[in-house]
This record gives C-alpha cells, structure tokens and sequence, in this order.
C-alpha cells in the first residue's frame, strides 16, 4: 500500500463529508506542487 491508500470494505464505512473537508482544504497549486514532487 502506498502512503495514500484508503480501503474499506463498504461505502458505507466511509466518512464521506470529512474526506470532501480534507479534499476541499488542500488548494489546487498545493496538489500539484506535491504530485510533481512525487512523480519527478
């Protein structure tokens, strides 16, 4: 598993509002700032 991986076994396990709110916080340049570190 990767440092990102979530797994639940159903949807319903899922807090979905606190992973929109944590989704939602991280601003776009942040993203991508950190994708282009990780991927080079």
């Amino acid at each position: 598993m990767g440092k990102s991986c979530v797994r639940h076994k159903t949807l319903d396990d899922l807090p979905i509002e606190l992973i929109g709110d944590a989704i939602a916080r991280t601003p776009v340049v942040t993203f991508l700032e950190r994708y282009e570190a990780v991927k080079g």
